[in-house]
């Protein structure tokens, strides 16, 4: 999914049919930013001169839930919200300051009037990588660019950086590392799958991949080479699994990358070990602000509009 706000249009690929939807006439959404995904809705946000307005955004019905104004917004590093968002202990955390041995972590829950900001210490230092948080077994999870992981435990407010897993563990005697270095543009991706944690390395322009799953008993990444029936969608807004019940769409990524005319989505097979339809991202088209979004069309109630 990806919006053109300047046009009021939404448009959508899917990949299973390979056509596009566009939804038009969408409400005033200028200069705003996408933030996160999750049950077919979109945590966004508009900029302001001192401050920013966040809001929930359902593209296929249009509804829109209004959240506290941030002050002193100064982006995220990863973002995800608990549950549901029409629950009850529904919880928004998000990530700043990520590269120093502080963190940020602001939080606004269902009934908040504002969003809470607290500053922890972080030790050791931390860098996020380019992908947002999942929430897993209760606690928020956050990849660092160096395979470490961070966590955040909403529960008692603790932040805390995991010593394992780090990635000497799997680039120690190969050259991955150079291939590592290469990746500016961040493609890792960290996400819930068949209730594992995962993470992906995409190399440079798609020229290598890499996915783990982590051995929670010995806290180390193990590389993986099938994920059974699962498939899983990729996008640095917004990454999950599920189960499709459609014949050929098991164990393979799909990325938010098009090509051929813009009617096939880039994929990687398990089975085939390549990416489909070419060997690397090179002859594909990406869309910057882009995000995978489950379809919902359930209109919440008056009340659940109401943050």
């Amino acid at each position: 999914m990806s919006i053109c706000a300047r046009r009021k249009l939404c448009s959508f690929f899917d990949p299973i049919r390979k056509i596009f939807h566009n939804i038009h006439d969408f409400p005033n959404l200028k200069a705003s930013t996408v933030h996160y995904s999750k049950d077919g809705w979109l945590l966004m946000s508009q900029s302001k001169k001192e401050y920013s307005t966040y809001f929930f955004f359902n593209p296929f019905t249009k509804s829109r839930i209004q959240l506290p104004d941030m002050f002193e917004d100064k982006g995220f590093h990863g973002v995800a919200f608990s549950s549901s968002l029409t629950s009850s202990d529904c919880k928004i955390v998000a990530l700043e300051g990520s590269g120093s041995t502080t963190v940020t972590i602001r939080t606004c829950c269902r009934g908040d009037e504002s969003w809470t900001s607290d500053t922890l210490d972080s030790n050791p230092w931390f860098a996020a990588s380019h992908c947002n948080l999942v929430f897993y077994d209760d606690v928020f999870y956050c990849l660092g660019m160096d395979g470490r992981l961070g966590i955040f435990d909403p529960r008692n407010g603790v932040w805390s950086v995991l010593s394992k897993p780090t990635y000497e563990e799997f680039w120690e005697e190969n050259d991955a590392w150079v291939d590592l270095m290469q990746n500016s543009t961040g493609q890792n991706f960290l996400v819930e799958c068949g209730g594992k944690l995962v993470y992906v390395f995409i190399g440079y322009h798609g020229r290598s991949i890499k996915i783990f799953c982590l051995n929670r008993s010995e806290m180390i990444w193990e590389e993986i080479d099938s994920m059974g029936d699962q498939t899983m969608f990729l996008s640095h807004k917004s990454s999950f699994s599920t189960i499709i019940p459609v014949e050929g769409m098991q164990n393979k990524i799909f990325f938010p990358l098009l090509c051929g005319g813009e009617d096939c989505s880039v994929f990687y097979s398990f089975e085939d070990r390549r990416f489909f339809p070419y060997k690397d991202f090179s002859q594909t088209k990406g869309y910057r602000f882009s995000t995978w979004i489950q379809p919902s069309w359930s209109k919440p109630s008056h009340e659940l509009l109401h943050w």
